[in-house]
């Protein structure tokens, strides 16, 4: 059932006719139609008002003879270059179908992939959740520093460069591989100037050479 057309048709009642319903200024939610890859979905327009790409295309004009994209299911707003696993992962922390509400569901690659899109389009409050969570998941220090890097989340790629600069076992050659040379070469050169000083203070000595070492990107 194409609920759009519904919105559209509905007059703006008067609220000084009491025999008249009003709608609720919460819970009167419209929807929007989007495809992503081969799914189409239909979701409401809540939490996506001040996300790019939407902004723009929710208060676009209609033109005569034209339909706005995203108004009906034969003609949503399409989202080139998404990955439509991605999307469906913020639809489950937008819209949660359990009760009570729980993001027990979640699992670390939906999280990856709500911080991607949440940084992408500028939706800073599931941003900020993004990487609450993500932060509670306990990740690794090359993840950290990939995930920190990509998503300028700068306090992870200082907590994975420093636990990796300042333990007793070097880099495996799988970590050095996906951290890439440039970033192994510089863990080498903090374990190299703080290798004198690991026995008195570590931690405050790698981080502190971490924070040199890494500022561009810090």
């Amino acid at each position: 059932m194409d609920t759009s057309s519904s919105i559209k048709s509905t007059p703006l009642q008067s609220q000084t006719n009491p025999d008249v319903p009003v709608r609720d200024p919460t819970y009167f939610l419209e929807s929007f139609f989007i495809q992503v890859e081969d799914n189409i979905f239909q979701v409401p327009k809540h939490h996506f008002r001040e996300a790019e790409p939407f902004r723009t295309a929710f208060t676009l004009p209609s033109q005569q003879g034209t339909e706005v994209e995203g108004l009906s299911e034969n003609n949503p707003i399409k989202l080139m270059g998404i990955v439509k696993s991605d999307f469906q992962a913020i639809l489950k922390i937008f819209y949660p179908l359990q009760i009570p509400h729980s993001y027990a569901n979640c699992t670390l690659e939906d999280w990856k992939s709500a911080l991607k899109l949440s940084t992408m389009w500028d939706i800073q409050q599931l941003r900020d959740l993004t990487i609450r969570q993500l932060g509670a998941f306990g990740m690794d220090a090359v993840t950290k520093i990939i995930l920190g890097k990509e998503y300028h989340v700068p306090e992870w790629t200082l907590q994975g460069c420093t636990n990796l600069a300042c333990r007793n076992t070097g880099l495996t050659i799988e970590e050095a591989e996906m951290l890439g040379m440039q970033v192994v070469l510089r863990i080498y050169e903090v374990r190299d100037a703080t290798l004198l000083m690991r026995t008195r203070v570590p931690l405050q000595e790698c981080q502190s050479a971490v924070q040199r070492i890494f500022h561009d990107v810090l």
